[in-house]
């Protein structure tokens, strides 16, 4: 533990997306859905989530980062090349959310096993507003859960900008 212990968020997912919603309270659940809708609406289109994991899917992967980051926070980002080393090994399982045909925003995430490591929630500042970031993460909830049967949802090091979510864990870890 050179660097000291340091705090490190994660979350257990369920079996289920709608086991992970009934976890969470009535006005949770409408809230998330109304956000959806509302996104959906001024947006201009139906919500389409786009798994990004191969290195041909990489394109809208950087239309999606050019809009949704500032060039200053996207030098701090995984480059091209890096991007397309982790596809290449498998690792790579990133988001697009799109409303209509404009992106909404990102999700920059790796899955090793059942393990889904988020290290970024990259919202399109015209939609942000709208909690574009709240719907992609739901999204990519429904679809680690459903569909990549991850059981845990690992978001690092450090606090969360917005509240803890009452499903978040910590665990005290070397850093």
């Amino acid at each position: 533990h050179r660097h000291g212990w340091r705090d490190c968020h994660y979350m257990m997912l369920p079996a289920s997306y709608a086991r992970y919603l009934g976890q969470l309270g009535a006005k949770r659940r409408y809230n998330l859905k109304r956000q959806q809708r509302l996104l959906s609406e001024r947006a201009g289109g139906e919500l389409c989530l786009l798994p990004i994991e191969r290195a041909e899917q990489l394109e809208a992967l950087q239309q999606a980062l050019a809009l949704c980051c500032q060039p200053a926070q996207r030098a701090q980002l995984w480059d091209c090349a890096e991007q397309a080393a982790l596809a290449q090994r498998g690792l790579l399982l990133c988001y697009r959310l799109d409303a209509g045909s404009h992106p909404c925003g990102v999700v920059l995430g790796l899955q090793s096993g059942g393990v889904y490591h988020l290290f970024n929630i990259l919202a399109h500042p015209r939609w942000q507003a709208l909690s574009a970031g709240t719907t992609l993460l739901q999204l990519a909830l429904a679809d680690l859960c459903d569909q990549r049967h991850c059981h845990r949802l690992e978001f690092g090091y450090g606090s969360p900008a917005l509240a803890h979510q009452s499903c978040n864990q910590l665990s005290r870890r070397s850093h």
